[in-house]
Order: structure tokens, then C-alpha cells, then sequence
């Protein structure tokens, strides 16, 4: 629905208002504001290079890619923190594996939470080259930062430099807007005027950003 937040933005309306200082609920705006936020979230997840918000993910070759082992006793799992892994099954077959044999955390694997990386316990090189389906719970919850929370919850702290930079980032493209300044265009369809942003981001976020993007390397 306009105006509202979808499953996939980094900032709620109500954070998105805080942080522009628009306490008022404005039907129009809000829509602009929405988009705003919408355009703003794909962009991180598109730099970064991965889903950011908690959820199930499945890479099984049809949504998403099947992941491909490197041939080396560590495999980088798509995205990061994960909290636990629902299905590990091999793709292909090797010489010592049937096709559709299931990897067993713990007997055959270890993984690091924090990082999304699994560690491999006596495997062949052969082993290691295959393509994996995997189905994970992996992510951050939106804006999630208080310690003891994180823990109850059993996964790791949320990035609050992330949803920081987000939020700069936001009320600079706000500010633009509501300015006219260059950088910013809106069209209207069906009588709603939805913002476009064609705009740099703003030095401390693209640094924040690009830390994230190569945080495993």
C-alpha cells in the first residue's frame, strides 16, 4: 500500500518522519517519503550485495542461485549474520557423494554465526567443488541494537552504524527534495507524485557501505 513500509526497507515511517522532522502524518508526502525509503533500502541491499533484513532465504537454482564451492574447506554463505542453517544439500554429485546427500552441522561442518562462514570437517578437495542448495535464516533486524535483546534472541547484534548511515543518507535526499536542489526528479502517474533520486551518496555513507560490502573479504 502507498505510504507504507514494506518487509524489505531498512527504516519504518515512523523512524523515516523522526529523522526528517515531519511529526505529522501527510498523505502526499508520505507517499514521496515512502518511495523515498523503498529506493533507498534497494540501493544499500544492491551495494551491498546481499539481503540485509532477518528472513528465510532459499538458494536452491530458482529464485536464487545455487552456492558454488571454492574447492577449499571454507565456504562464504551468500549473506551474513546467519542464524542457523535449515538445509545443506549437496547439488551435484562428486565421486564420493550421491546427488541430494545432506551436509550434517556439527559431524561435517561448523558455521560462524557472525560471519556466515562454514568450515568444513574432513572433506576431499572434490567434495568441496560442489554446488550447495542451501535454505538459511540470515540477516538483521530492522534497527536492532540493544545487546541483551540480541542474545535472548540467539543471533548477533544489529548494525547500528548501518541504519545509521541510512538515515543520513535519507534526510539528505529529503532535504534535496523538499529544496528542488539538482539531483533529485519526480513524474507523476494516476495523479501521484513519486520522487526519483538521482543523487551521490554522501562520503561518510559510502564509506560505511563499502565497509560492509567487504567486511569478509
Amino acid at each position: 500500500m502507498l505510504g507504507q513500509t514494506t518487509d524489505r526497507d531498512l527504516l519504518t515511517m515512523e523512524e523515516a518522519r523522526e529523522i526528517i522532522g515531519k511529526d505529522a502524518r501527510d498523505g502526499q508526502l508520505d507517499i514521496m517519503l515512502q518511495a523515498l525509503i523503498s529506493g533507498l533500502s534497494q540501493a544499500c541491499e544492491n551495494f551491498i550485495g546481499h539481503p540485509i533484513l532477518f528472513g528465510t532465504y532459499t538458494y536452491d537454482g530458482t529464485e536464487r542461485p545455487l552456492v558454488d564451492g571454492s574447492g577449499v574447506a571454507e565456504l562464504v554463505l551468500p549473506m551474513f549474520p546467519v542464524k542457523t542453517i535449515d538445509l545443506f544439500r549437496i547439488s551435484t554429485s562428486s565421486i564420493d557423494f550421491v546427488e541430494g546427500d545432506i551436509w550434517t552441522a556439527g559431524a561435517e561442518y561448523v558455521l560462524d554465526r557472525d560471519s556466515g562462514i562454514v568450515t568444513f570437517h574432513n572433506a576431499s578437495t572434490e567434495d568441496l567443488k560442489n554446488a550447495y542448495q542451501l535454505t538459511i535464516q540470515a540477516g538483521f533486524e530492522r534497527g536492532l541494537t540493544d545487546s541483551a535483546e540480541a542474545a535472548r534472541r540467539g543471533w548477533p547484534e544489529g548494525n547500528m552504524s548501518l541504519w545509521l548511515s541510512v538515515g543520513r543518507q535519507l534526510r539528505h535526499l529529503w532535504r534535496a527534495m523538499v529544496q528542488n536542489r539538482e539531483g533529485v526528479q519526480s513524474v507523476s502517474a494516476d495523479g501521484v507524485t513519486t520522487a526519483f533520486i538521482v543523487s551521490r551518496l554522501l562520503p561518510d555513507v559510502l564509506a560505511e557501505w563499502r565497509s560492509q560490502r567487504d567486511w569478509r573479504g
